[in-house]
């Protein structure tokens, strides 16, 4: 769709290194658990699972930028491109199948 330019390589790549922490806080978080048991006894969340939320929200914001949800799809739109006097069978098609214009 000609949607993402080299310019969009650094939020890519962020992207990336975030799925990747997350995966390995993950890991973290299911042999280690979600509390720490304090020497008084009282629990507090393990600083792991505060760590995990907080790279889920900046995933869910990289998702969002990248339109890799259903709503950043829904609001994007390809540009347009001049195939000059190339035939498009995709168009074609939603032509002859009435979805076209």
């Amino acid at each position: 769709m000609s949607i993402l330019t080299a310019s969009d390589k650094f939020l890519i790549e962020a992207y990336c290194i975030n799925l990747r922490e997350l995966y390995v806080l993950a890991d973290m978080v299911r042999k280690e658990g979600h509390f720490q048991v304090k020497p008084d006894g009282t629990r507090v969340a393990c600083p792991n699972v505060i760590s995990y939320h907080k790279l889920m929200g900046t995933h869910i914001k990289l998702m969002n930028e990248l339109g890799l949800t259903c709503q950043a799809r829904l609001r994007m739109a390809a540009p347009t491109v001049d195939t000059g006097n190339k035939t498009d069978d995709v168009a074609d098609l939603m032509k002859r199948l009435g979805g076209g214009k």
